[in-house]
């Protein structure tokens, strides 16, 4: 692990300390509705399944009664009734603790670095540019909220949602996903090269915003001064500089962002036509004895090809 890697992990890790016991218990039972909520769309694969399965299994010379039938519909039914209420509460409660301890959290941040800059002397608080202080503990403070309100349990309930997929895919049939699967290596090469040109034009557009922020921080402040010395025009143009510097630096993220879409869409309907194709090629032969089968590995490798690669850029996010 790199320097700048261990530096990053360490301060991600030092967030924590701004929290009491009470904000890390809830904090672990959000984890833990994550957890579950990321498990949800895996098991709604299972019972949607065997829903088709039994649509597959009732026929004219099917041993199945019409009784039978129904009664293993409304059960399936249920089942998915029941999965869709646990996501809703557990969802609910996930982002209600994660967004009480986020504030919290970001509250005594704001009351330590305060502490800590008062403890300073005079001359080195002078030393300081204006607004430089005032515009560091905001930015910091809402973006530690933002990554422990959001970020985090987001980057929780995909990285759940992809351990379960792949669990459930192989448990039901092995050789079909690993068939069904090949597009993760096409969307794993599309995402490596192009996500990380996009955190890194991105982070230059976030670059040039502090830079206008910083400027409108220390003009407001300082008013005054500047209307009184006619500076207006050459604060403005200054302003406005750096904010088209962050426009023109958008532009050129935004050609990217809309590349990284067309192939992950391709990889999606080349997987359920050779999913199918194999599929049904194996339940020809008697390799696989329900056409549920073929649904859940097909809606488990979908569920992995669109978040396969959110944990790696949510990770990024939240670090950041």
């Amino acid at each position: 692990m790199s320097l700048a890697k261990t530096i990053v992990l360490i301060s991600a890790q030092r967030i924590f300390t701004y929290s009491t016991l009470g904000d890390r218990l809830l904090i672990s039972a959000a984890i833990l509705g994550n957890i579950g909520v990321g498990v949800t769309l895996p098991l709604m694969n299972i019972v949607f399944g065997h829903l088709i399965g039994n649509f597959g299994d009732y026929g004219p010379n099917s041993t199945t009664t019409t009784a039978d039938f129904k009664k293993n519909l409304n059960q399936q039914t249920l089942y998915i009734v029941y999965l869709f209420v646990a996501r809703w509460v557990l969802s609910y409660f996930s982002m209600f603790a994660f967004r009480m301890t986020g504030i919290r959290m970001s509250a005594k941040l704001r009351l330590e670095y305060l502490k800590a800059l008062f403890s300073l002397p005079i001359s080195v608080i002078d030393t300081l540019p204006s607004g430089q202080a005032s515009n560091t503990i905001t930015t910091t403070a809402n973006v530690l909220q933002i990554g422990i309100s959001e970020k985090l349990g987001i980057f929780i309930q995909f990285t759940t949602m992809l351990v379960a997929s792949v669990a459930v895919a192989f448990t039901f049939n092995a050789i079909l996903t690993v068939v069904t699967a090949s597009n993760l290596l096409f969307i794993a090469v599309v995402y490596g090269t192009i996500i990380p040109f996009i955190l890194k034009m991105t982070k230059e557009v976030e670059h040039a915003d502090e830079k206008a922020a910083a400027i409108a921080g220390e003009a407001l402040s300082s008013i005054r001064m500047i209307v009184a010395s006619g500076a207006e025009a050459r604060i403005g143009k200054k302003y406005g500089g750096w904010v088209e510097e962050s426009r023109r630096r958008g532009l050129k993220v935004s050609p990217l962002q809309g590349i990284q879409y067309a192939p992950l869409f391709f990889a999606v309907y080349a997987t359920m036509a050779l999913c199918f194709w194999f599929g049904f090629k194996q339940y020809l032969k008697g390799h696989i004895d329900n056409v549920g089968t073929i649904v859940i590995v097909l809606m488990s490798v979908m569920l992995i090809s669109f978040s396969i690669g959110k944990p790696r850029v949510l990770y990024q996010r939240t670090l950041n």
